[in-house]
């Protein structure tokens, strides 16, 4: 089985997958592991018992699940968010709704960073919401995203 994770720029590889008779290498192809598209490719030796092999895998790098740090309703018909930083990503997608299904959410947009604080108004008055969001990134003609937080809720003032 193969774990990838990015934040700390290492493959791993568990030797429950390959007998300890194989002798094999790892090369990178892509210098940049990080949020994107990376190709690995495994080298096994032969060996008395086994003939040499290889294997190129790819592997999709999604950005990490962000975290709702607080969730507050701060005026009439508004509140606020505050989720925890990325900064491998480009930015950050609130999905909010009245539903605990998230079955006809909207979605907010934020295009920075180290933005992690963010309004929304226009909402009703009385009305419990539901808030999740992830982290997305651009790279190349593709967005990649993160998974979603764990849902919180707030009842707006």
């Amino acid at each position: 089985k193969f774990v990838f994770t990015y934040s700390h720029w290492f493959v791993y590889i568990f030797q429950s997958i390959f007998s300890y008779h194989f002798i094999f290498t790892l090369t990178q192809q892509q210098s940049n592991c990080s949020v994107g598209t990376t190709r690995i490719t495994v080298k096994a030796a032969a060996t008395s018992k086994y003939n040499a092999g290889s294997k190129t895998i790819t592997i999709v790098v999604k950005p990490r699940q962000q975290v709702i740090k607080s969730l507050t309703s701060t005026a009439k018909g508004r509140i606020t968010v505050t989720h925890s930083a990325d900064y491998t990503g480009s930015g950050f997608q609130i999905s909010y709704t009245t539903k605990s299904d998230f079955s006809s959410s909207k979605k907010v947009m934020v295009n920075s960073r180290t933005n992690t604080v963010k309004n929304i108004s226009g909402l009703k008055s009385g009305q419990r919401y539901y808030v999740k969001v992830r982290a997305f990134k651009y790279a190349g003609n593709s967005t990649y995203f993160g998974a979603f937080s764990e849902k919180k809720s707030v009842i707006v003032k």
